[in-house]
């Protein structure tokens, strides 16, 4: 997975890969499919990972896009949550900050 690429941009171009290779006439069973992506993924889909692997899930690849991208839409918002509260957090002014006291 590229770096700042969205994972259903990742899943789709897999599944394109994926198609591509069936026409060829080569069969790559759902189980190895989504073991393919969960091994290209990035970093952050770490947890994702050791948890199916762990619960022993089977999921079809619609199914996985769906729930990784519930995933990354949760990390997102924590990630944007963290920049927010390190920002309030610093004690230094928005940049808006000093118009506004020049307009009161």
């Amino acid at each position: 997975m590229k770096p700042g690429k969205s994972v259903k941009d990742h899943m789709l171009t897999m599944i394109a890969h994926f198609n591509v290779t069936k026409n060829l006439g080569a069969t790559i069973d759902q189980e190895t499919q989504v073991d393919m992506v969960l091994n290209s993924l990035s970093d952050m889909f770490s947890q994702f990972t050791v948890d199916y692997h762990l619960h022993k899930m089977n999921m079809s690849l619609t199914k996985l896009m769906n729930e990784l991208q519930n995933m990354e839409s949760g990390l997102k918002g924590k990630v944007g949550y963290a920049h927010a509260t390190i920002a309030s957090s610093s004690g230094s002014k928005p940049k808006g900050a000093s118009r506004e006291q020049k307009t009161q």
